[in-house]
């Protein structure tokens, strides 16, 4: 059976949220990456002048699109939530594309996040095959 009140959106969002914190506490040297020491890549790209300072660097590039991944989930989320509020139910396909994506992710990347996609992958086909079975 499904929390009633967990909502698809907060899931989301709250993932973004995670995601982009760490990946700031990363960016600011505030934890170590995979390898190396911990390097504020904030300071240093701000201090080179941002512009061009990412494409160097594997690790400001791993930062970047560390942060521009979270921002995207955030925008998902805040999608998958005018959705609920509006009481149009998401779409079941774009459960079995997150879900999809999250396998790869995993496969490819056991020891990452990306595990946190599947629990949600799920719950928007499930509720989507719900609203299908109520209307049909």
């Amino acid at each position: 059976m499904l929390v009633p009140s967990l909502r698809s959106s907060a899931l989301m969002i709250g993932t973004a949220i995670i995601h982009n914190v760490f990946g700031l506490l990363l960016g600011l040297g505030l934890v170590p990456p995979p390898e190396g020491p911990p390097r504020n890549l904030v300071g240093e790209m701000l201090a080179e002048g941002l512009l061009g300072t990412a494409a160097a660097d594997p690790l400001r590039m791993t930062f970047f699109w560390f942060e521009f991944s979270g921002a995207l989930f955030f925008l998902l989320g805040w999608s998958m939530l005018d959705s609920e509020r509006r009481a149009v139910p998401i779409s079941a396909a774009l459960g079995w594309q997150l879900l999809g994506l999250a396998l790869v992710g995993v496969l490819l990347v056991p020891a990452s996040g990306l595990w946190l996609l599947l629990p949600q992958a799920a719950l928007v086909v499930r509720r989507a095959q719900a609203a299908t079975a109520r209307v049909g």
